[in-house]
C-alpha cells in the first residue's frame, strides 16, 4: 500500500498527528495546520475527480494546504494569540519590574 495526496486519510491522520502534537508543546502552533490538514482530507474526499484534474496536480494539492493552512493558523493566532489572553498594557504577575 502506497500514500498518495489523493488519499484522504493521509491529511487526517496528519492533521490528527498535528493536533495531537499540539497537546504536548501547547502554544497554538500545530493547531491551525492540523485543521488545515483535516480541511484538506475532507476535500480530498468529497472532490477527487476535480483535485485529480488540475494541471499539476500535486502541487496544486500542496499549494491548497499552504493557503488554508495560512488562514486558519491566522485565525487561531488571532484567537488564542497574545491579545486574546488580556488587555494590552495590562499588569501580569510575571512581570518583572526591579524595585532595587
Amino acid at each position: 500500500m502506497s500514500l498518495s495526496l489523493y488519499d484522504p486519510w493521509l491529511w487526517v491522520g496528519v492533521g490528527a498527528a498535528m493536533m495531537l502534537g499540539e497537546m504536548l508543546i501547547s502554544g497554538y502552533l500545530l493547531l491551525g495546520f492540523g485543521i488545515a490538514a483535516v480541511a484538506m482530507g475532507a476535500l480530498v474526499w468529497a472532490a477527487p475527480e476535480t483535485l485529480g484534474a488540475a494541471p499539476y496536480a500535486p502541487l496544486s494539492l500542496i499549494l491548497i494546504y499552504a493557503v488554508a493552512a495560512f488562514a486558519v493558523w491566522g485565525v487561531v493566532a488571532r484567537r488564542f494569540g497574545r491579545g486574546a489572553r488580556g488587555r494590552q498594557g495590562a499588569r501580569d504577575i510575571n512581570d518583572f519590574e526591579n524595585r532595587g
